[in-house]
């Protein structure tokens, strides 16, 4: 477990004690065997945990506080609802839920969504993911190839990279200034 992982914090190193998946998954379940469900039911376990509202500023400046965010990222928050943004990934949680296809990968690439529905329309599409702490989470996309916010942000500037039958009608060029992207990107970071 977490032979890639760096930096795993001392106590986690000593419960682990090298022991297999199948060990720690036997004393995490009281009973033997690491299968689909117990790994949905860890993973949710984790998820769990992670409670960001109320940690990062764009909560309090949605709460009113117009001066949790300075004045760059104020207007990143203008542009993100200017150039459409929102749309996908409103709110606090920043995300739709939706499955679109962004024209990340050429048709041929990853089937996303399609490998669960079986429908040729959801190829290439995923699920539209939460921007909340983003600075944390590089590198972007589901393949990793936006390594930083600004890269991320060119990305849906130009509209995607691909075209393909199912991609997302709201995946369009936006025609953002240089200053309109460093602002959003500022919001975003």
């Amino acid at each position: 477990p977490l032979a890639l992982a760096e930096n795993v914090p001392v106590d986690l190193t000593s419960w682990i004690a090298g022991r297999s998946y199948e060990e720690l998954f036997e004393e995490a379940f009281g009973s033997p065997g690491v299968d689909i469900v117990r790994v949905g039911q860890a993973v949710a376990s984790y998820e769990r945990t992670l409670v960001t509202h109320g940690q990062i500023p764009f909560d309090a400046y949605l709460d009113g506080d117009v001066n949790a965010l300075n004045a760059m990222e104020r207007a990143g928050h203008e542009v993100f609802i200017a150039k459409g943004c929102v749309t996908c990934h409103p709110g606090a949680i920043m995300s739709d839920h939706e499955f679109r296809n962004i024209g990340l990968d050429t048709i041929y690439d990853d089937v996303g969504r399609e490998f669960i529905t079986g429908d040729p329309m959801d190829h290439g599409r995923f699920r539209t993911p939460t921007l909340r702490n983003l600075a944390l989470t590089a590198p972007y996309f589901h393949d990793g190839s936006a390594l930083t916010i600004p890269e991320a942000v060119e990305f849906f500037d130009i509209g995607g990279r691909h075209a393909a039958p199912n991609k997302d009608p709201l995946i369009v060029p936006l025609g953002m200034t240089a200053l309109e992207k460093s602002q959003l990107a500022a919001f975003l970071d």
